[in-house]
């Protein structure tokens, strides 16, 4: 008898992995990998949500190729920067044309409302070359995007961003002991 792999499970298998290099992103040190593994985690991600024939959440995750993508680009071509800006409107159409919510439900505006605010929060970052403040907005955001995850029901995307917010964390701690390190009346006080 062979052995018979739904569709459901190769999207969960893909989605492991792009949510896994999605949360491993968090822990490169220099931003050009961070951003290239987190875009790489995402395009696996919209793969995962087609596959599970939901476009809009595709697309969301397309979203975030594109930020990547425009955020590597524009350190070396400062005029694509304004593009990023487009991730704005683009985001707010797709929270909510893909929101199947009614109006009278509170679970359903919270948990859309968190989620725009997070994705606000992660064009934000991309906007950062200063890696302190690229990984305190991923912080912000990964932090709401656990808390949409706890809304939706979503293991992965609380396991995944939890990871993320971590490895987010933990760097800040780290930049902040290393530009301690550098001011040595800093240390004296």
């Amino acid at each position: 008898m062979g052995i018979v792999i739904s569709s459901f499970m190769i999207a969960q298998i893909v989605g492991f992995i792009g949510y896994a290099l999605y949360a491993f992103s968090s822990f490169q040190k220099n931003r050009f990998t961070l951003l290239f593994i987190e875009s790489a985690g995402c395009f696996i991600v919209a793969a995962h949500w087609l596959i599970l024939n939901m476009p809009t959440l595709a697309l969301m995750n397309l979203v975030y190729v594109y930020m990547g993508v425009l955020s590597i680009a524009f350190v070396r071509f400062p005029k694509l920067k304004p593009l990023l800006y487009l991730s704005f409107p683009l985001i707010f159409a797709l929270s909510f044309s893909g929101w199947g919510g009614q109006l009278y439900s509170l679970l359903a505006i919270s948990a859309t409302m968190v989620g725009v605010l997070a994705t606000t929060l992660a064009v934000c970052s991309k906007l950062c070359v200063d890696m302190t403040r690229l990984r305190l907005l991923s912080l912000l955001s990964s932090t709401l995007w656990v808390a949409c995850g706890i809304f939706a029901g979503s293991i992965p995307q609380i396991l995944a961003c939890g990871v993320f917010a971590y490895g987010h964390f933990k760097n800040l701690q780290l930049l902040r002991s290393e530009r301690l390190s550098l001011v040595p009346e800093a240390n004296a006080a």
